[in-house]
């Protein structure tokens, strides 16, 4: 893995503000570098964060073959969970390859970001960082309370009553979902809690998802070819995914 550059485009006129963004940008990145431990499908090349001009997080294809910009909404706001989230998962788009994408491929890319926010949380309950201010210092809390949040409403409004039973409702559901085409945020970020769940259970596997993209090249993802892609201890993770998606895609 070679190291990559973050940068911020855009900024806002407080350079305080600015000097926490990057900070928890780089956080971020780092993260996100950490826990896929391989280079983006389409290679290393510097981040760029910037305010989305249009309002919508995403990554931005605007910058390739140079860079990989990253739009988010929350650039000159101290809503540092919220840009660790979208950050963390436009992140993973560049990873699998952002040419590419389809339910699966967002679930993935939510679960990743699910896991830089328990990343930072770990870093910032031992490192804070900011250690010049004390009223900070249990603000780790807010990337658990961040990542709790989402999965909230979600549950109520599929009647789930813990998320133990998400994978059940997975096998049961999302068929169904993905032919009305009615499959969104929502059912995705089910998907994505227990999709971060399997990827914590084969950590040293999590790299296969640079191959993602290239087996998701007709609209679907196809595991077959995933798995062919994937060295023999990346295929733990490919095999665990596929035991409870690869019928549905």
């Amino acid at each position: 893995m070679e190291e990559v550059t973050v940068t911020l485009r855009g900024e806002s006129a407080d350079r305080y503000l600015n000097e926490n963004v990057l900070a928890v940008s780089r956080d971020v990145v780092g993260a996100c570098g950490q826990i896929i431990a391989a280079d983006p499908a389409l290679g290393v090349k510097p981040f760029v964060i910037q305010q989305a001009p249009d309002g919508q997080p995403r990554a931005c294809l605007n910058g390739l073959p140079v860079e990989y910009i990253v739009n988010v909404t929350c650039l000159h706001t101290e809503s540092y969970p919220q840009l660790a989230f979208q950050i963390g998962h436009e992140l993973s788009h560049f990873y699998i390859n952002p040419n590419y994408s389809n339910w699966f491929i967002e679930s993935v890319c939510t679960a990743i970001s699910f896991l830089c926010l328990d990343a930072l949380v770990e870093k910032w309950r031992t490192a804070p960082l900011f250690p010049l201010f004390p009223n900070w210092q249990d603000f780790f809390l807010s990337f658990t309370k961040y990542r709790e949040a989402n999965i909230i409403d979600p549950l109520k409004k599929f009647c789930i009553e813990n998320r133990n039973d998400i994978p059940a409702w997975i096998r049961a559901s999302v068929v169904d979902l993905i032919r009305a085409r009615s499959l969104g945020r929502d059912e995705q970020t089910l998907c994505a809690d227990v999709i971060a769940d399997i990827m914590q259970l084969h950590a040293q596997s999590c790299s296969v998802v640079t191959k993602l993209g290239a087996a998701s090249q007709s609209g679907k993802t196809d595991f077959n070819a995933w798995r062919k892609a994937a060295s023999s201890e990346e295929r733990e993770l490919v095999d665990d995914l596929n035991s409870l998606f690869g019928h549905i895609s």
